[in-house]
């Protein structure tokens, strides 16, 4: 029985996924590239392309991302260092009591876990390239 109704697409239109993903990408990107170099300038412009409120503390944008790097799994050891020195250098940051914040032994067990090899201190080559082969 035709009841006159035009279908409707539902989900995703042809080519939409594919700017998704370079968004996500372009967005991955940006983030990696400030862990692997954070600044205080970079936190803020992060801080702020994020859409939150002004920090009650000039440090907290650069403590902010510090505190997640300590939960990044391409986080080398002196990066893991590097971090913890910053947070306690600017006392009140501290990673906080349920913050998973890896050690060279615990990130290199997750990484493990993941099929991901031991970082051992070297720096990333290129972890996008894991992501994107992965993707499919």
């Amino acid at each position: 029985m035709d009841h006159g109704l035009t279908p409707v697409a539902l989900g995703p239109q042809e080519g939409s996924t594919v700017l998704m993903e370079q968004n996500l990408y372009g967005y991955l990107g940006a983030l990696e590239a400030l862990f692997l170099n954070p600044s205080d300038e970079a936190a803020r412009a992060w801080w702020a392309s994020e859409g939150y409120a002004p920090p009650f503390h000039p440090a907290v944008p650069l403590a902010t991302i510090h505190r997640v790097r300590l939960q990044w799994l391409d986080a080398t050891d002196d990066m893991l260092a590097e971090s913890r020195a910053f947070l306690f250098d600017h006392g009140g940051y501290d990673a906080g009591p349920n913050l998973l914040a890896y050690t060279s032994k615990t990130r290199d067990a997750a990484r493990a876990k993941r099929g991901l090899p031991p970082l051992r201190g070297e720096p990333v080559d290129a972890p996008m390239k894991a992501t994107t082969s992965t993707a499919g």
